[in-house]
């Protein structure tokens, strides 16, 4: 009977998972995907915007501001709160694609040196939708990075190297010694003085992301498209995320309590098929790009892959279960999504698989210890 009893429970588990992996806080009705993002080619950008992370210059300076809610995002853990949103600005010259943000998080946590293991900000870019789902992969390159006390921004590259998530495939940061990071990205983070959340400004080369998009192509035994240079538009399917963490009373960190975002459909990330760029629910389009230069040149990647850093490394105290673990680890899939697509994932989706066995071990110890 306590053994029935036990699988009860488990049950019971399963059937709140949806809860745990779906915007349920949206009706499908009130949901649609975002769509097209638009932005202007400006020569003169860089004197117009200073990356400080203070974003009045975009909003004082006649740039489009976009809303990203819960209206528009798909959630895979928890549910996105009706308070919570991203103010987003994007504008482009002939050397960087620059993008900043406000996100609105009343409880905000740092993330360590050069990783984004607490409140972080992810962008999966398809440069020119060259990297559109194959059988080799599904995913397109990973920029994370996340608010920082010394307001540096510190981005970890995913996904060059397949669908892995175990990997770093490389990482420009401010205290790297390499002398590439310069003109490859630059930016900043600020908490917000009022509470409201964080801001964040950053620019990635167009270089860089070509060669991000090529070496992954290269690697996969893809054709990379050949650059012509002098288009009047780039395009990029473009997938926005966020990690959200909670802070427990005494002041550490409670783990992950939500991640979301954008997707063509909703429920599509929670159930693993919202991951290829061109399901990704946003499209950059910028026009007036005849400027844009690009070189065959490829992007320095670590000698040897390393492996993303785990929870109970970065955080002596937490003793949490292994869903949490992974989860800010950024390093599992659902199982069983398409057939010959990695089970790994690019940005901390928490596998159902995972989920299910963890459950179930926990409640068979109870049974087992009540027996």
């Amino acid at each position: 009977m306590k053994k029935f009893l036990a699988m009860l429970v488990v049950a019971a588990m399963l059937a709140s998972l949806g809860a745990l992996t779906a915007n349920a806080a949206v009706d499908a009705s009130e949901w649609s995907p975002f769509g097209e993002v638009t932005a202007k080619y400006d020569a003169d950008l860089s004197s117009k915007i200073t990356l400080d992370g203070d974003v009045s210059d975009w909003q004082n300076g006649g740039f489009q501001k976009y809303e990203i809610d819960q209206y528009n995002l798909d959630a895979w853990v928890g549910e996105v709160d009706e308070n919570w949103k991203i103010d987003m600005w994007f504008s482009a010259d002939a050397e960087f694609l620059y993008i900043a943000f406000k996100i609105y998080d009343t409880d905000v946590q740092f993330s360590s040196d050069n990783g984004y293991d607490r409140d972080a900000f992810q962008i999966q870019l398809d440069f020119n939708g060259w990297a559109a789902e194959t059988e080799a992969f599904y995913r397109a390159v990973f920029y994370s990075f996340g608010l920082q006390e010394d307001g540096t921004v510190d981005i970890t590259v995913q996904c060059i190297e397949g669908d892995a998530a175990s990997t770093v495939d490389y990482t420009m940061a401010s205290d790297d010694e390499e002398e590439w990071r310069e003109g490859h990205v630059k930016g900043a983070t600020k908490k917000a003085e009022d509470g409201s959340g964080w801001y964040a400004e950053f620019a990635i080369a167009w270089q860089t992301l070509y060669n991000d998009i090529s070496n992954k192509l290269t690697g996969s035994g893809e054709e990379v498209p050949a650059w012509t240079g002098g288009s009047d538009k780039v395009s990029l399917n473009m997938l926005v995320c966020y990690l959200d963490h909670a802070t427990n009373e005494d002041g550490t960190d409670k783990g992950i309590q939500g991640a979301w975002g954008t997707s063509k459909e909703l429920g599509s990330l929670s159930g693993g098929d919202g991951w290829a760029p061109e399901f990704a629910g946003m499209v950059l389009t910028l026009d007036g790009m005849t400027d844009v230069t690009i070189e065959s040149t490829e992007a320095p990647t670590t000698e040897e892959k390393t492996e993303a850093p785990t929870t109970e490394e970065k955080t002596e105290e937490k003793t949490e279960a292994k869903t949490d673990a992974e989860t800010e680890a950024k390093t599992d899939a659902p199982e069983g999504t398409t057939e010959g697509k990695s089970e790994s994932s690019c940005n901390g989706i928490i596998g159902a698989g995972v989920i299910v066995a963890v459950l179930a071990m926990g409640a068979c110890v109870v049974a087992k210890k009540k027996d």
